[in-house]
């Protein structure tokens, strides 16, 4: 009976597959966008090759068979790059990329050479690429909701949870949504969680008066900064500046990709701003009683670690 059972959902799932297939790639034919155009994607994390580090998007678009690509460049970190810099023989640079988002295939990689010889002259290798498609639509975010005007009204506004004095929080920015009648609809933060602390410089977030690269701390957990993407069927994609994933979302700031990634969190903003500020009230307390040096930036980042532990562990993450 298990393997008669087997064997006939088997059958019906081949079935459900080729029947998707064929409504799929008539609506291609047709030109037109699907009413579901993307049944199954919910997010990806981009390729790159190893020791690379720096991803930069170029645009991401619908090819004739309407499947969803993106190109986008990555090269070497700031420090990897410095390294680099002082050898004599070639090194790539950066890596000019396009790879369809549905299959994961990659449809071609350009690599951009660069010689570092000692009058420290510069030798490219770049092909030119034409793209023949249709680019999502970008969102352009305000960056503050209090200054909207009726000619520039928007959903979606990226915010600096704390203010522009703030220079605690590693990349601390938020995507609100809000209702046309001006109600809140969502304000979150995405949190990668980092493998191991990892030294947060300066150049990582605001300037507050530190010097260029000042070490500040290490930390465990980094903000992505939001960029926006219409996917044109009600949802967005939520593209984060110099990191490898990209988020559909729908509603409430609901996906998938999200609940399921095991290095990602989406957390209210609200409740972060409330906390933080909190932390560091604290904080300062003590050191104006006890006096002595608190690394702020990294006491904060330790409760944050603890505010994620359960969401984390709950994903089978270990701390």
């Amino acid at each position: 009976m298990n393997d008669a059972h087997t064997m006939v959902h088997s059958i019906i799932q081949h079935f459900v597959a080729a029947a998707l297939g064929v409504f799929l790639s008539g609506a291609a034919q047709a030109g037109e966008i699907p009413n579901v155009p993307h049944p199954e994607f919910w997010g990806a994390e981009l390729p790159v090759m190893p020791n690379m580090d720096y991803i930069s998007i170029v645009t991401i678009y619908y090819d004739q068979n309407n499947d969803l690509n993106i190109r986008y460049f990555f090269g070497p970190d700031a420090e990897q790059d410095r390294r680099q810099a002082k050898r004599r023989q070639p090194y790539i640079e950066s890596v000019d990329r396009s790879i369809n988002l549905y299959s994961g295939k990659i449809n071609w990689d350009d690599k951009i050479l660069a010689r570092r010889g000692g009058e420290g002259e510069d030798v490219e290798s770049k092909r030119t690429r034409i793209i023949e498609g249709r680019d999502l639509r970008r969102v352009w975010l305000v960056p503050d909701v209090t200054e909207r005007s009726d000619a520039n009204k928007r959903e979606y506004y990226v915010d600096s949870i704390i203010g522009n004095d703030w220079c605690i929080l590693p990349e601390d920015y938020s995507l609100r949504r809000m209702s046309n009648q001006g109600e809140q609809i969502f304000n979150v933060m995405v949190f990668k969680r980092l493998p191991t602390r990892k030294m947060f410089y300066m150049e990582h977030g605001k300037s507050c008066g530190f010097l260029d690269r000042e070490k500040i701390g290490r930390v465990r957990n980094m903000v992505l900064y939001p960029t926006l993407y219409d996917m044109e069927d009600g949802t967005m994609l939520y593209a984060p500046n110099r990191t490898p994933y990209l988020i559909r979302f729908h509603g409430k700031f609901e996906s998938p990709f999200l609940d399921q990634h095991p290095s990602l969190v989406s957390v209210d903003a609200d409740l972060i701003k409330k906390l933080v500020l909190a932390e560091e009230e604290r904080l300062n307390d003590l050191r104006r009683e006890k006096g002595g040096k608190i690394n702020v930036l990294e006491k904060i980042d330790d409760m944050l670690s603890n505010l994620f532990k359960p969401m984390f562990e709950k994903k089978g993450t270990k701390p």
